[in-house]
């Protein structure tokens, strides 16, 4: 389990493999371990499977379950960026930093979109909830 840890971030390691492929594009890698034991030693060998590097095609922000055309500056992705796991978590606690959002309702999902030769492009979807200043 530390090893799946290690390499997938199963429980939660912030500096696993997998997150650093996700940091440089590479949304869809895999990674793999195949172990051979025998009495005198354990070989592992490790694949990793890249894919391609993806690319943000649009940015979708929904607000309240309406989609906005307003940009929300605190999201800081566009259209064009890698696709990078770090700005994501960057931008949810920017989102939740402005006080204008629910931060336990910032909920961003990629969607996959039109595939070139070169990248993957996907769209990156932000649902977020308005904090109501009612009282």
């Amino acid at each position: 389990s530390l090893m799946e840890d290690r390499l997938n971030g199963s429980s939660g390691a912030q500096d696993a493999v997998s997150n650093i492929y996700q940091d440089e594009g590479y949304i869809f890698s895999r990674i793999s371990v195949y172990e051979d034991q025998n009495k005198e030693a354990v070989d592992l060998t490790i694949t990793i499977y890249e894919g391609k590097q993806a690319k943000i095609n649009d940015v979708i922000v929904k607000i309240d379950e309406i989609i906005t055309k307003d940009p929300v500056n605190e999201i800081g992705i566009h259209k064009g960026d890698l696709f990078s796991k770090a700005k994501i978590i960057q931008a949810i606690k920017a989102l939740a930093a402005s006080g204008k959002y629910d931060p336990e309702k910032i909920f961003p999902k990629p969607l996959p979109n039109v595939t070139t030769e070169e990248f993957d492009n996907v769209d990156l979807l932000f649902e977020l909830t308005k904090i109501s200043t009612k009282k």
